[in-house]
């Protein structure tokens, strides 16, 4: 006979495998979804549902559907909304082909009856011997000429002076790349093609030598590669210290494999959080590293600052933020909050922290799978803080912040009290806890938010710069070596920064390389791209 206790024993094991076999379901489910279903997150709140996943009824217990809110502006308070049945537009309301650009040159290709030419009178313009001419059929195509490819030979002119026999010889002018066979506007072209256009070296070599028959190595394509990224390290020290002495800044991280050969690995110190993927004897060959690039944005001025660590621990943020005050924006991980506090800085208050929505938003779609309508509660919520958003974006910074205090106080308070009514009502294990727990841990320092209206919802602006990387690093599989991936940080920084604002990559580097050498040390601030001087001061009268 199995005694009570016994009995007891037998329920409890079973319950805990039941929350376990749940548990594992759920992220087994999450992971084939990451593999192989959508990577998109959209949310579209069932129509039945609709009136029961509201968060704003004050009589509502802790924990049930409240109402939906019904007074949080017009871009807010309709959730669920429905879609207009699809019409297809016929032909004759098609606005028809767009003008190509006037700023392209254009070329006049004429075609005559059969039989008969007509004579030139004036550019564009014919006559027809016996003819009225009745009109013209013009048609329009963009036609393609591949890049040219020349030799520049440079003569330097050596006189001698019949005279005082004195020798004159022209002077040569600085280059970047001098003593090598590229021009400047080669080695943009290598830079542009690799760092804008995710185009690893080997296949740019593969490229000349099938369309020009120009054999050139990935060996002497990557010295000038390192050339340019070492003569472009002050613009970039002048970019770093731009975003760093700014009051808001975003940052993230994203991997990224370095060869480590046995030269790096006692060059670079050992750290708990470096991963090889790969073993390598002490005298083998080069081994795998994950390396992590570190960004770094000021969303108002538009810089990007991508920085190489060996590691993703605490050890870069706490050289990056030593100086910094202002806010902060990132994810919860904790390397952040590590290095602030080892400065000090969030006892002063003189760094804030604020978190990134989507972010918290992600927890609970990711939560769907095991508690389906409670889930969907947050993310109706968060889809109603971005209808307003939508419309504060909109607005300046200053009426930002008014709309922004108007319209989504009553959002984010109610939903602060949510959280609150499950802070002991879920299970320590399983994603929608770890939801809720995520979410108290960072809700309260969105209240940033509603202080400056410059400070953004989320991170979406630094992690859309995340994307070039992710596309490089898919081509060339790794960096050739820590000062590889160094090159890379200073490169990936200033063409990021040339998106940012506006400005084309191609034009500012060969620019930059024809003017660096020459150029002020003392204004070197000059050479950031998208450069605005400051206003002249005017004497006071």
């Amino acid at each position: 006979m199995v005694s009570d206790q016994q009995h007891q024993l037998v329920v409890a094991q079973n319950q805990a495998l039941q929350q376990q076999l749940q548990s594992l379901q759920v992220r087994f489910d999450q992971r084939t979804r990451m593999l192989l279903g959508k990577k998109s997150e959209r949310f579209t709140a069932p129509d039945k549902e609709a009136p029961h996943l509201g968060l704003f009824d004050p009589a509502a217990a802790p924990g049930t559907p409240p109402a939906v809110a019904a007074d949080a502006g017009e871009a807010a308070t309709s959730v669920a909304t429905g879609v207009a049945a699809h019409t297809r537009k016929s032909r004759a309301d098609h606005p028809g082909r767009a003008p190509l650009p006037e700023h392209l040159s254009r070329r006049i290709e004429l075609i005559e009856p059969a039989g008969i030419t007509g004579v030139l009178t004036a550019p564009g313009h014919y006559t027809y011997l016996g003819y009225d001419i009745l009109g013209t059929e013009v048609s329009e195509r963009l036609v393609v000429v591949p890049a040219d490819i020349y030799v520049l030979e440079t003569h330097r002119v050596r006189l001698l002076h019949r005279r005082d026999r004195t020798i004159h010889l022209g002077e040569l002018p600085d280059r970047v790349l001098a003593k090598s066979l590229a021009d400047e506007s080669l080695g943009t072209d290598v830079v542009v093609k690799k760092y804008v256009e995710h185009q690893p070296l080997h296949r740019q070599a593969e490229t000349l030598l099938r369309d020009y028959q120009l054999d050139l190595s990935r060996a002497t394509m990557g010295g000038w590669v390192d050339r340019i990224a070492t003569t472009l390290r002050p613009v970039y020290g002048t970019l770093r210290r731009q975003v760093l002495t700014t009051d808001y800044i975003q940052m993230d991280e994203s991997g990224i494999l370095v060869l480590a050969g046995p030269e790096d690995a006692a060059k670079q110190p050992r750290l708990k959080s470096q991963k090889s993927r790969c073993r390598r004897q002490p005298d083998g060959p080069a081994r795998r590293h994950q390396g992590y690039m570190w960004l770094a944005r000021d969303p108002v001025g538009g810089a990007i600052l991508f920085e190489y660590h060996p590691g993703r621990d605490h050890a870069l943020p706490l050289k990056l933020l030593e100086d910094y005050e202002g806010y902060l924006q990132v994810d919860g991980y904790g390397a952040y909050r590590t290095a602030l506090n080892k400065l000090g800085a969030l006892a002063t208050g003189r760094v804030r922290i604020v978190p990134c929505l989507v972010h918290i938003r992600r927890k609970f779609f990711e939560a769907k799978s095991s508690h389906p309508q409670e889930a969907e509660q947050a993310l109706q919520t968060f889809r109603a803080i971005y209808r307003v958003e939508k419309e504060a974006r909109k607005l300046d910074a200053v009426a930002r912040l008014a709309y922004r205090r108007e319209h989504l106080r009553p959002l984010f308070d109610a939903f602060a009290a949510w959280l609150e009514s499950y802070r002991d009502r879920v299970l320590p294990k399983g994603l929608f806890a770890t939801a809720i727990g995520y979410g108290l841990n960072q809700w309260p320092l969105a209240e940033a938010m509603l202080e400056d209206g410059r400070i953004e919802l989320d991170n979406n602006g630094i992690e859309s710069q995340v994307r070039p990387l992710a596309l490089g690093r898919k081509n060339y599989l790794f960096c050739g070596s820590h000062h590889a991936a160094e090159n890379a940080a200073v490169l990936y920084s200033l063409m990021a920064t040339c998106k940012a604002r506006g400005v084309n990559p191609r034009e500012w580097l060969l620019q930059t390389l024809r003017r660096i050498l020459t150029h002020p040390i003392n204004r070197i601030e000059e050479l950031l791209p998208g450069y605005t001087p400051p206003p002249a001061h005017t004497p006071e009268q």
